[in-house]
C-alpha cells in the first residue's frame, strides 16, 4: 500500500448506544493549515422558528471550520465554526429580531477555504 496523503485525508469514528446520542470524532492527520481542501459552497435551508431562523446546511465537499456570522446584525448562534462533513446535514438556530429577508441578506456563512 502506497502512504496515505496525511493532508487530503481525514478520519470519521463515530459510536452509537441503543438510547443514547451517537458520539462522533474528527481526526485530521495535518494541522489545518496544511490541508489540501476542496473548493465547497455550504447550501443554507432558512427556515423561521420561534425567536429567530433555523439554519439547515449541507455540503457535498469538506466544509472545515464552518463560521456563521451576520453583516451588520445582531444575532446569536447556537453553535458555529465547526466541521461539515460531506452529505452531512446540520441545523443550528439562531436567535435574533431581524426580519426573515433581512436575515437572508445578511447571513454569512464561510469555511477555511474561504480565508485563502
Amino acid at each position: 500500500l502506497k502512504p496515505a496523503d496525511t493532508s487530503a485525508n481525514f478520519l470519521v469514528v463515530r459510536l452509537e448506544q441503543v438510547g443514547k446520542s451517537p458520539l462522533q470524532k474528527t481526526v485530521f492527520f495535518c494541522e489545518p493549515k496544511n490541508l489540501t481542501l476542496p473548493d465547497n459552497t455550504v447550501i443554507p435551508e432558512i427556515k423561521v422558528v420561534s425567536g429567530g431562523f433555523a439554519i439547515q446546511m449541507k455540503s457535498a465537499k469538506l466544509a472545515k471550520n464552518v463560521w456563521l456570522r451576520l453583516r451588520d446584525g445582531e444575532g446569536f448562534f447556537e453553535d458555529n465554526y465547526f466541521d461539515l462533513l460531506p452529505g452531512q446535514q446540520k441545523t443550528v438556530i439562531c436567535k435574533t429580531q431581524l426580519s426573515f429577508e433581512e436575515f437572508k441578506q445578511k447571513l454569512l456563512i464561510s469555511s477555511l477555504v474561504d480565508s485563502y
